[in-house]
């Protein structure tokens, strides 16, 4: 939350969600924007066009998972898809598969499940090309 100019009728909200560490959510859920997740979730959750989710050291998903951009660093037993970007950190424990143009596992991350690379359908230039290995 911001205060513009001092004054208390003129405050401006941030877009950043965020479910709390001791919370417990029942049923699918959607998000917008940013929302950081620390809590625990039973069901589904989708993020609208744009969004960022984060799931935090201390969350808990139980569901699939779509969103653009992905963040994770707790437990998911379920499936992601992620249009953008989906990044594992070093506490990330997935059961599932992963769906993303763009996927990081970072050192200690665990995934037991298939990851699939959507393919890229830019078309090809000298600058997106692969150079070719001389024998």
């Amino acid at each position: 939350m911001e205060i513009k100019n001092n004054n208390m009728n003129e405050i401006l909200e941030s877009n950043i969600n965020i479910i709390a560490e001791n919370t417990k959510l029942n049923g699918d859920i959607i998000l917008s924007d940013i929302t950081r997740i620390y809590g625990k979730i039973k069901g589904d959750i989708k993020c609208k066009k744009g969004s960022t989710l984060i799931l935090c050291e201390s969350s808990f998903i139980e569901g699939n998972i779509k969103a653009e951009t992905i963040i994770i660093d707790g437990y998911v037993h379920g499936n992601i898809e992620a249009k953008v970007m989906a990044k594992l950190k070093g506490n990330a424990k997935i059961v599932g598969n992963i769906s993303s143009p763009n996927l990081q596992i970072n050192h200690g991350a665990f995934l037991e499940g298939h990851t699939f690379m959507k393919k890229d359908t830019r078309p090809l230039t000298t600058k997106n090309a692969i150079p070719l290995m001389e024998s």
